[in-house]
């Protein structure tokens, strides 16, 4: 059976992995495909691709996009896979981009307050990638013996919530990101509803017939909520997938690439309407 990984993060954006490596995984997991799709950008895509051919491995061209619901507050996250239009999603990728450049460097200025870290180390852990992530910032505390993890006491206490030293980016709102997508005339899902409890935001979108589709299977999915997922996929007519969201070790809880997937049907059902609209 062919089996694709539907949501993959490499080093480019708040992921551990190079793409080399993240394509030998995939291959060593037996896997046909993987969809990459860093946060807010694609600049990996094409190295992805040609890498890719050695190893026979299908690369599926995504993106997953960030944005807020600010009915309720949650972030939603949309994965778009065989965008046309590259261009329509440019202005969003840079924008975000130089937001979250400029929150690292305001985020660094805030930690140097209390712990000896430089902005040269952080840029020497976010040179790989497009921008900067906290990650990145906990990688330098990590090295100077200030934390043992990235996800860890020290990163709740500096950016969660109610974090000392958090900055918020301003997200576009939901709609807007969907519409966005849209024009790009790629396939548009929803990522992962549980990780955000994103269901009011999604119902309204798939309402608007601005998602084509939901992700069935990720790894921090409640089996509780099995119900609300098969309740939106029948109301709707949306089609399935099954991702990893995989960020290497830049993560609470590591999966391995793989460990949720999307068969070769509903892989040809997304293929068939990305067809459609080119």
């Amino acid at each position: 059976m062919k089996l694709w990984d539907m949501h993959v993060h490499t080093l480019w954006s708040d992921g551990s992995t190079p793409v080399c490596d993240v394509i030998g995984y995939a291959a060593k997991a037996g896997l046909a495909g993987i969809a990459v799709t860093d946060h807010d950008s694609m600049g990996k895509v094409s190295e992805a691709q040609a890498y890719a051919k050695q190893f026979n491995i299908d690369i599926v061209p995504g993106v997953e996009i960030s944005s807020m619901d600010y009915a309720t507050g949650r972030k939603v996250h949309i994965l778009v896979y065989y965008p046309k239009k590259t261009d329509v999603l440019q202005p969003h990728f840079d924008g975000i981009s130089e937001q979250r450049r400029r929150a690292g460097f305001e985020m660094t200025k805030l930690i140097q307050k209390h712990f000896p870290i430089s902005v040269e180390q952080v840029l020497h852990y976010s040179k790989d990638s497009g921008t900067i992530y906290r990650p990145h910032i906990m990688r330098a505390l990590m090295d100077r013996g200030y934390a043992e993890c990235i996800y860890g006491k020290r990163y709740h206490e500096l950016f969660g919530s109610n974090g000392s030293c958090r900055v918020k980016l301003i997200y576009p709102d939901v709609f807007e990101a969907a519409e966005l997508a849209r024009r790009s005339g790629g396939v548009v899902f929803a990522a992962h509803p549980d990780v955000y409890d994103s269901y009011d935001a999604i119902e309204s979108l798939a309402l608007k017939g601005l998602i084509d589709g939901i992700e069935m299977r990720y790894p921090r999915k409640k089996p509780e909520n099995e119900a609300k997922h098969i309740e939106l996929i029948k109301k709707y007519s949306l089609l399935t997938s099954g991702g990893t969201d995989y960020h290497g070790w830049y993560t609470p809880d590591p999966n391995p690439i793989g460990c949720c997937t999307t068969c070769e049907e509903e892989i040809i059902k997304i293929k068939e309407l990305a067809d459609k609209r080119r």
